[in-house]
């Protein structure tokens, strides 16, 4: 992996004391790990393991890194207090984070003077804090802002918290809101279009806006096809961490059965011997 760009609090996480690099940079650190996917938030990086396992590299002063401490990390560090958890994936806004589990929990943690964090005040976090108002709900996507987060319940409901001073949590008005509070992302839709085919499809977040996508679908007349169409129902980050990690499996199965020589020509092979 190699990254480029600012790096005054370390978060390119290369282990290096300078401001930026202006051309691609190798992370050594992890060279050989299975990395699933990266996350970049103001001033810091993640790191999403095929294991479920977080690294984090750079700002800290709000406790954005998870790691229990406040101080910058300028090398990918481990996020030790979510040992346990199996993390699907990751998103983060300016000084905040956002984790989704594998069983459709939320976590979050860092910056909270907004309400981001959805914990009901505006306390920072240091480690991962389950969001409790949505522990009876299956979170499958989540999206953070500048200073505010959305997510996605299993029911295609829209929860959102955190800034509001732009209208961007879909709420009608402009206050934050410390705790997740349901958003009715039908409500403007033009009465022509709604109806039964329309089902929500992702949700995306900006600095200060939010986007929900949604899809018109045809629904079947059996019954039980209707119930098995993933077509129906929205994206769940769960499930696309979880066939991501099958198909990699089955290609390195693959690939462990198949004899070079029978898939590269001669002057190839000559190559890669020498």
């Amino acid at each position: 992996r190699r990254v480029h760009g600012g790096n005054s609090q370390g978060q390119l996480g290369i282990n290096k004391k300078q401001s930026q690099f202006c051309g691609p940079e190798l992370v050594k650190s992890l060279l050989g790990l299975p990395v699933y996917s990266l996350a970049a938030g103001g001033n810091q990086s993640y790191v999403l393991m095929c294991s479920g396992g977080l690294l984090a590299s750079g700002s800290n002063i709000f406790g954005q890194l998870g790691v229990g401490d406040e101080n910058d990390r300028d090398r990918f560090t481990p996020c030790s207090a979510i040992d346990g958890l199996f993390v699907s994936y990751v998103s983060c806004g300016e000084d905040h984070t956002a984790l989704l589990i594998s069983d459709g929990g939320l976590f979050t943690f860092g910056a909270g003077s907004c309400g981001q964090l959805g914990h009901d005040g505006y306390n920072h976090e240091q480690r991962p804090r389950k969001v409790a108002a949505l522990s009876e709900k299956v979170i499958i996507q989540v999206a953070c802002g500048r200073r505010h987060t959305l997510c996605t319940t299993d029911k295609c409901e829209v929860y959102t918290f955190g800034l509001g001073s732009s209208g961007q949590l879909g709420h009608g008005d402009t206050s934050n809101c410390t705790s997740p509070k349901y958003v009715d992302i039908w409500r403007s839709l033009p009465s022509e279009l709604f109806n039964d085919n329309i089902k929500l499809s992702t949700i995306y977040s900006g600095g200060d806006q939010s986007f929900v996508s949604y899809k018109d679908v045809q629904l079947r007349d059996n019954a039980d096809e209707m119930q098995h169409d993933v077509s129906l129902t929205p994206v769940d980050y769960r499930r696309m961490f979880n066939q991501r990690l099958l198909f990699n499996n089955d290609l390195i199965d693959t690939l462990s059965k198949v004899d070079e020589s029978t898939i590269l020509p001669s002057s190839d092979m000559e190559l890669i011997e020498s």
